[in-house]
């Protein structure tokens, strides 16, 4: 991840070229001898979700993504309201993730809105023929179905996924066997 991870001190989350973090474990298992170059999948989970949405615009190497309760626009789009009224815990999380204290909800409205992929020109703007499934459930207040449906319609073979459960990420359960099967398809 950005932002003082390993090797990554110099990434911050707001640096516009991040996904050259995640091109480069492209590049490390593309030279893993028992690795199927062109059967590279990439799965992330609540930012993660966001992060491998952006790869499947980014990195033409990624054969397909799975983003499971990936933020696309709406809840990084909603300002410092929005940030203060979080859990604390989701909050906090947020926080470590950006580099910036919980309290101060101005600079991470900021960076969120620059971590929405609407905003970044890629959701509602782009097309990309990278298949990618969109895994959540009903009721997810951060990644709503109808911003998922967004990223899903921005692929040229996009599948929309909703599971039992409710909130911010369906049960493990649901999205590992639906991702499994799924890549199984595609890959």
């Amino acid at each position: 991840m950005p932002l003082g991870f390993g090797d990554s001190r110099a990434w911050p989350a707001d640096r516009p070229d991040t996904d050259r973090l995640y091109s480069a474990v492209v590049d490390r298992l593309r030279t893993h001898q028992r690795i199927q170059p062109e059967r590279i999948g990439a799965m992330g989970a609540s930012y993660g979700g966001n992060t491998v949405g952006r790869l499947a615009f980014t990195d033409k190497r990624v054969k397909a993504v799975v983003s499971v309760c990936g933020p696309v626009h709406q809840a990084l789009d909603k300002g410092p309201g929005f940030i203060a009224n979080l859990p604390p815990m989701t909050r906090a999380a947020l926080a470590a993730r950006y580099g910036v204290p919980a309290e101060d909800t101005e600079r991470l409205a900021q960076i969120a809105r620059k971590a929405s992929l609407v905003n970044q020109k890629l959701v509602g703007t782009t097309r990309t023929d990278t298949p990618i499934l969109a895994i959540n459930t009903p009721d997810d207040p951060l990644a709503p179905v109808s911003d998922i449906k967004r990223l899903v319609a921005s692929s040229t073979d996009g599948e929309l996924k909703i599971t039992s459960g409710s909130g911010h990420c369906p049960p493990l359960k649901d999205r590992y066997e639906a991702a499994r099967s799924w890549f199984e398809r595609k890959l």
